[in-house]
């Protein structure tokens, strides 16, 4: 994580070619309750992006009239197209929560299509609750990838641009615009 100015942070997105700008709400370093906004940009475009902040100011605001202003298209600046995949009964078997590393083996139907998509070239993020408990959490399903892919995979609980697919057990899809089930 780095710091750019007040309560503006970059990071970058693990295996990809991109940053995450994170504004807080409070100036002090992210955690799950003072993030303001946060957005995912292509590493060959982000120090543009962040000389738009930092002659755009701190809100959200600011922030929309200097991407304008300096012709920052953040559709144009997000991450490479991935598929998300849940971890907990889609990718591995889930029985109930023990602890983070407590983690099922491997669905074959999946991990086959998983296995696919890598060596393909496709980026594949798990897209998992998980994330929400931290770097533990986080380093155990990454160490999961590694055992059963031989290299470890984003871990991420966040939709971006990017994302073409999402698999999940508890996801619905629905027509763009309509809310309507698409069966």
């Amino acid at each position: 994580m780095h710091h750019l100015q007040d309560g503006l942070f970059f990071q970058r997105i693990p295996n990809s070619h991109g940053v995450r700008l994170i504004k807080t709400k409070d100036g002090k370093e992210p955690n799950t309750d003072n993030v303001d906004w946060s957005c995912a940009v292509n590493e060959e475009r982000w120090a543009g992006v962040i000389a738009a902040v930092s002659l755009g100011g701190h809100s959200l605001e600011k922030w929309n009239r200097a991407r304008l202003l300096h012709g920052v298209d953040l559709d144009s600046l997000s991450e490479p197209d991935w598929y998300g995949v849940d971890l907990d009964r889609t990718l591995a078997r889930y029985e109930g929560w023990t602890h983070e590393g407590d983690i099922g083996e491997p669905i074959p139907a999946m991990f086959e299509r998983v296995k696919q998509w890598i060596e393909e070239g496709k980026i594949v993020k798990i897209f998992t609750a998980r994330a929400d408990h931290g770097p533990t959490a986080i380093k155990a399903v990454e160490g999961w990838c590694e055992k059963h892919f031989g290299r470890r995979l984003p871990v991420t609980n966040i939709k971006s641009h990017g994302l073409v697919e999402l698999w999940d057990d508890r996801a619905r899809q629905v027509r763009p615009n309509t809310g309507e089930l698409v069966c």
